[in-house]
């Protein structure tokens, strides 16, 4: 009896196992690398006091010219530490890859997030095999970084397991 329960919840998960083709991920691969933006944008302030970050103004810079900016309100309750030095932020809007934008935050000196680059991103389950378009490479104050989430650092900023 045991072994009919294990071969069925074998032949169930083989049965619901998706895979793409080498020909399915090299046409969203395609498609991935001719995209010009970016919906929304999830980033991390680190080693900021939330009274510091609770107001961040960011301005859009296109052939450097400012040509848009808005206001962002991180959520105060959404840290990504246990320490909480390290807020977890969005912005919901597109943003266009060939842009530049600079984050203000009041006391500090401005952070610019430019030269994005996106990209196909593996998103597995369980049960399946997917993928997706991300972030794929950025560069922040002329730094190029390769990942999915800018992170902007306190200047100066140390955790307190550093040494000095």
């Amino acid at each position: 009896m045991k072994i009919v329960i294990i071969l069925s919840v074998l032949a169930l998960l083989a049965g619901c196992t998706t895979r793409w083709t080498e020909k399915q991920k090299e046409e969203f691969a395609e498609k991935c690398s001719k995209t010009d933006s970016i919906d929304g944008l999830t980033f991390f302030l680190t080693g900021f006091d939330y009274d510091e970050i609770k107001n961040i103004m960011i301005k859009r810079i296109h052939n450097g010219q400012i040509v848009d900016s808005f206001y962002l309100q991180p959520p105060p309750k959404i840290t990504f530490d246990s320490i909480r030095t390290r807020y977890l932020a969005s912005i919901d809007r597109s943003l266009y890859l060939k842009d530049s934008f600079q984050f203000v935050i009041q006391g500090h000196e401005p952070f610019f997030l430019s030269d994005m680059e996106v990209g196909m991103k593996a998103q597995f389950t369980m049960f399946s095999e997917g993928y997706g378009c991300g972030m794929r490479a950025y560069k922040i104050n002329g730094v190029r970084f390769e990942g999915a989430n800018p992170n902007f650092i306190r200047k100066g900023f140390k955790y307190p397991w550093e040494k000095e």
